[in-house]
């Protein structure tokens, strides 16, 4: 499990992406408009079928074109993958069509070192610009994937790549856990969440993260849970987490959104959310 801490190669890339975007005087999410802002740097768009790939980036003397992956439109990834081309594009003269990106994955802009990193914090700033993005960060009640949802209709980028940057700008105790056939890939959190998850560990039984996984009817609301049921943390033990998961059938993979109360303390753990397999057994009576 992490936090964001940027590399000084990718918080330059950023800083690119922010110079952009004043340069350009864009003050609204609605005028992202990816396709002209690349344009804008003589580097054009062409949409085709790319098996294996989610696109590419050829360069001229003078102009460039980014190839897309058809199947990208299917979501705002298309968006993303623009983005992090034109990142090589105006960071990295050597990137032409020998680069291919196989996985323009929003999470791996903080995982990764090298141009993917950068191409991929570009991207990330040049879509959900700080100073139009942070300040809708800072909300003093619980959030859940609903909210996000929101934010990325708002901005136009994917659910993971909007959480991903809700955790990056924001104050409050969270965490994103992604998992797949009941295995945790990835977690990151901000500095405030206190339980400890372990990436590459399988979830316990009674998450509703392991009862999307398995199937079940899972309302898709943000449900008290137990944090030890997520974390062995000590520290952690007695709080409880609303935890938001979501199942990603094109993906086969399971989204999670964790939150608790700022410092909660000790007195409360009385309130302590309930295993998710009562609590979904309770429901199902009702």
């Amino acid at each position: 499990m992490t936090w964001f801490p940027m590399s000084t190669l990718a918080t330059k890339a950023a800083q690119a992406a922010r110079d952009i975007i004043t340069e350009l005087g864009i003050r609204d999410p609605a005028d992202l408009n990816i396709e002209l802002i690349a344009a804008h740097h003589d580097l054009f768009v062409k949409y085709r079928a790319l098996p294996g790939q989610e696109g590419h980036l050829l360069r001229g003397k003078r102009a460039g074109l980014v190839v897309v992956d058809t199947e990208a439109l299917a979501t705002w990834k298309w968006r993303f993958v623009i983005a992090h081309e034109l990142g090589h594009f105006l960071l990295h003269e050597g990137a032409d069509q020998f680069h291919l990106c196989t996985s323009v994955d929003a999470y791996r802009w903080y995982r990764l070192s090298g141009i993917e990193a950068q191409a991929n914090a570009f991207a990330s700033e040049l879509l959900l610009p700080t100073a139009l993005f942070a300040p809708r960060c800072n909300i003093e009640e619980s959030v859940d994937l609903h909210t996000i949802s929101e934010l990325a209709r708002r901005f136009r980028t994917s659910l993971t790549a909007t959480a991903l940057g809700y955790i990056r700008h924001t104050s409050a105790p969270c965490a994103l856990v992604h998992s797949r056939a009941g295995q945790i890939d990835w977690c990151v959190k901000t500095r405030g969440f206190l339980p400890k998850i372990k990436s590459h560990g399988v979830l316990k039984e009674d998450t509703f993260a392991a009862a999307c996984h398995r199937g079940e009817d899972v309302p898709h609301e943000p449900l008290p849970i137990s944090a030890r049921e997520w974390s062995g943390t000590i520290k952690a033990s007695h709080l409880t987490l609303l935890e938001h998961s979501f199942y990603i059938e094109s993906y086969g993979a399971v989204l999670t959104w964790l939150w608790h109360e700022p410092q909660q303390e000790r007195e409360d753990a009385r309130m302590c959310g309930i295993p998710a397999s009562v609590f979904l057994e309770n429901l199902a009576r009702r």
